[in-house]
């Protein structure tokens, strides 16, 4: 009997002894099964991330492009109003060109006897101006050549 209780006593052993390590490996395995899950949110975070960053640059890229689109178009424009502004400008002073030209001409014919004053006055103011500046041309000579007598 004493081998058959000792048989007893050593299975009760091995079953305890299976039953241990059954805890420990069901443990283990809960403990790795948490990890994974926890790896798992890990990764899935690093990669929406990623993924978000991915599309932060692809936003970036295209506001980029179309920022230098939009200002390639501005710039066409500017231009386009530029000239057209400078074809107003140059209507309008070829207007007023015109303008002043048909109103002199109207002057004249409206009083020709004025418009002949003006022009002899005119005529006169010049002539009196060039006999007074040869005057003083040959006054300068004569003090120059003056100073140096011998």
């Amino acid at each position: 009997m004493n081998a058959n209780a000792a048989m007893v006593e050593y299975k009760q052993w091995e079953g305890l002894e299976a039953g241990k390590e059954r805890m420990v490996r069901d443990g283990q395995n809960l403990k790795l099964i948490e990890q994974c899950g926890a790896n798992e949110i890990k990764v899935s975070d690093a990669l929406v991330r990623a993924t978000n960053a991915k599309n932060e640059v692809y936003d970036k890229i295209n506001y980029d492009r179309d920022f230098a689109e939009r200002l390639l178009m501005q710039k066409k424009e500017n231009e386009v109003l530029h000239k057209k502004t400078l074809e107003y400008k140059q209507n309008m002073h070829e207007k007023q060109k015109h303008f002043e030209n048909s109103l002199r001409e109207a002057e004249l014919k409206r009083n020709p006897f004025n418009a002949k004053i003006n022009q002899m006055s005119l005529a006169n103011a010049t002539a009196s101006k060039q006999k007074q500046q040869n005057q003083h041309d040959t006054l300068d000579l004569n003090v120059d050549a003056n100073d140096y007598e011998f």
